[in-house]
């Protein structure tokens, strides 16, 4: 059974104080990430203001990896209406083609999950 998350009805403006203030206490961003059940890597992310690419600015790019991943997950091969375009190396100032990847919002929340954040997908 999975925990609860820390906070799950509060926002995520409440969670990202709650997260800076563990950090400025000298929690890691992993001991930060147990407590939310989130990765390192999006705990970082939110204390940062990361903010993924801005998909309205790049809409033909985004469709043009959906028709070549051929609006299915490239993780579980799945039919899904909504889709997340996602890094495959993790840098998200990497927009190149062949680093970008259709993925479900479930595989997405794997990926980033997983405890090793050194864990690459390959298209």
């Amino acid at each position: 059974m999975q925990k609860p998350l820390l906070g799950q009805k509060k926002t995520m403006k409440e969670n990202k104080k709650k997260m800076e203030e563990l950090k400025k206490k000298g929690l890691s961003y992993q001991k930060i990430g147990k407590q939310f059940n989130i990765s390192k890597a999006r705990v970082y992310q939110i204390i940062s203001g990361y903010r993924s690419i801005d998909w309205n600015k790049h809409y033909n790019l985004y469709l043009k990896i959906k028709r070549r991943d051929r609006y299915k997950c490239r993780v579980c091969d799945c039919e899904n209406s909504e889709f997340i375009i996602h890094h495959a190396d993790k840098n998200t100032k990497n927009n190149a083609e062949l680093n970008l990847m259709t993925v479900c919002k479930k595989c997405h929340l794997r990926i980033h999950n997983t405890q090793n954040s050194t864990n690459k997908y390959k298209l």
